[in-house]
């Protein structure tokens, strides 16, 4: 995983923490702290590693106490731009009632795009500046009606080179300088003016069509965003799952190959995954174990392929499948491709995955107070394999639109094409696999400083690991 994409998390984190003030806990404070501290006891995944009661600091507030509690084995190391080396864990609490700094597209007001940065430092002011590539945009979000597209590069807003990221998430109208890449250079730039943020919907199934390879191939291509089961806070709601299952009865019987594109897919819920794996597993994989759940006590949990919750899609009776992956691409993502592969072909184009190979369960507090998600399982196959701690690695190694030297610094930029479009160059390659033909791929144009891969946005709605519910 390259972790250079969790810095703004990093930052904020570093940042609350240089204003933690030492203090008491109030009454409501010390019972949850009480149940925080039961809660991980019993059910974290490395509960052996919680320090000793005598050793914890019962005068922290919650959200201070809580990390307190966590295992090194939670999470990643990671290096930031300024090459300093820090740890994220996966497990985290939050307020309730509080903003949520872990907020995505689909809870809180968005512009209704996703992005990936590039950093470069500028030696006159001495800071990083941001070149912003949209990796895709929400239709009838601001950023739809403002005329934004994938594979335009914000360089500006109202005019000033961006120093912070955090002025894409802010809720205000804003002016942004976009330019092109062609492959050998930027160009034009152009304003696009977009209107203040506002909730919008970023449904799991984003585009899907059936396209013709080369050789004549039916081929699917779905790009699936999120593993969940329907809108966010509306109880009952299965609406993401009856448009997946509707698509099981449209491509059934009409694809010979399949190609699901998950690299903007950080993960979400089991009982979504296996619904996934159970339309695209071959035939003679009904009924079979997908994989299992293990708990701190030993205890697992099994899941199989055709779980009572996910009986009335339409199996396709696949040979293979085509994964397009990013380094985004994380939990429940990992879990389809993990659980597939004793029964299928699985053929990974793209980036290295995160590697979350756990599980987490919610917990709220009885005052509705706090909510945690704790990591509570490891996740494996059914031949027993989840040792993907460091990602999942491609068979064809590319990344979207950056290309790297030898020193793992961006170098050149890809010319870029809308999703679904034969030409994009993850899809292009998956395409070629599919055909058995060599993947024709453009150049790129060289970049002349020195450049790294910055924060994506994708990190924002990144799941602690599979979730439970």
């Amino acid at each position: 995983m390259n972790a250079k994409n969790l810095l703004l998390c990093s930052l904020l984190f570093s940042l609350c923490a240089c204003e933690k003030e030492s203090h008491l806990p109030a009454e409501g404070e010390r019972a949850t702290i009480e149940w925080i501290e039961n809660t991980l006891r019993k059910n974290y995944l490395w509960n052996s590693e919680i320090p000793a009661s005598k050793l914890l600091d019962y005068a922290l507030a919650p959200a201070e106490f809580f990390p307190s509690l966590l295992s090194r084995k939670d999470g990643k190391d990671y290096t930031d731009v300024n090459g300093v080396r820090r740890h994220t864990y996966y497990s985290y609490i939050e307020e309730l009632g509080q903003p949520d700094t872990r907020g995505y597209i689909n809870d809180q007001a968005s512009y209704g795009f996703e992005y990936q940065s590039l950093v470069v430092y500028n030696k006159d002011t001495r800071k990083y500046d941001y070149y912003v590539f949209v990796e895709y945009v929400l239709e009838g979000s601001p950023a739809y009606e403002a005329g934004l597209e994938r594979g335009d590069w914000i360089v500006q807003i109202e005019g000033q080179a961006i120093n912070d990221l955090l002025l894409i998430g802010e809720g205000a109208a804003h002016t942004f300088t976009v330019v092109r890449h062609d492959g050998n250079q930027f160009g034009n730039p152009r304003k696009v003016s977009i209107a203040a943020a506002r909730p919008v919907n970023d449904h799991p199934v984003h585009l899907w069509s059936i396209l013709h390879s080369n050789r004549g191939k039916r081929v699917a291509y779905l790009v699936y965003n999120q593993f969940e089961t329907g809108v966010e806070g509306v109880e009952g709601d299965t609406s993401y799952n009856d448009r997946l299952i509707e698509l099981s009865n449209q491509f059934s019987g009409q694809v010979d190959e399949f190609v699901l594109d998950l690299r903007y897919n950080n993960g979400g819920e089991l009982t979504c995954a296996v619904l996934l794996c159970t339309m695209l597993c071959p035939a003679n994989a009904m009924g079979q174990e997908l994989g299992y759940l293990k708990y701190n006590n030993g205890r697992t949990e099994h899941f199989r392929a055709d779980d009572a919750v996910v009986r009335s899609i339409r199996n396709l009776g696949l040979k293979r499948l085509y994964v397009l992956t990013s380094e985004q691409s994380a939990s429940a993502s990992e879990m389809v491709i993990n659980s597939l592969r004793p029964y299928m072909e699985v053929v990974v184009v793209g980036w290295q995955t995160a590697g979350k190979n756990v599980g987490s369960v919610e917990y709220t507090d009885a005052a509705k107070q706090w909510r945690m998600h704790p990591i509570v399982c490891s996740i494996y196959n059914s031949q027993g394999f989840g040792d993907y701690a460091d990602g999942l690695a491609p068979d064809v190694r590319l990344h979207e639109v950056f290309g790297y030297d030898a020193d793992g610094y961006v170098d050149r930029i890809y010319p870029t094409y809308p999703l679904g479009n034969p030409n994009e160059r993850l899809l292009q390659a998956a395409l070629a696999q599919i055909d058995q033909t060599s993947t024709r791929s453009a150049e790129g144009g060289a970049l002349s400083v020195r450049a790294q891969e910055g924060a994506a946005s994708i990190a924002r709605k990144a799941t602690p690991g599979v979730l439970l519910r």
